[in-house]
């Protein structure tokens, strides 16, 4: 809970699925956390968390994570992030 005691905002994007509809209903994470469904037919088994200058790229599959701390590439990854956001209503 130190994101929420620190004022950050956890902007997550997630499949569309019962369990997401579920995640949705939980009122006590609407002041750190805003949430949206993606479209249909886009599914994915990774995580993306970008904080800062820092990526970390998350495989579900094979339990692995690659971690990149380059402010380049972190704003490249912030810049899609925010397009496939903005693309969402």
């Amino acid at each position: 809970m130190t994101l929420y005691k620190n004022g950050g905002m956890l902007y997550n994007l997630i499949e569309k699925s019962d369990e997401a509809d579920k995640r949705l209903q939980i009122k006590k994470y609407n002041s750190f956390v805003k949430t949206k469904i993606l479209p249909d037919k886009f599914t994915f088994n990774t995580d993306l968390l970008i904080v800062g200058d820092t990526i970390a790229l998350i495989s579900f599959d094979n339990l692995i994570a690659v971690t990149i701390q380059d402010a380049a590439i972190a704003r490249l990854q912030k810049n899609i992030f925010e397009m496939i956001w903005k693309s969402i209503k």
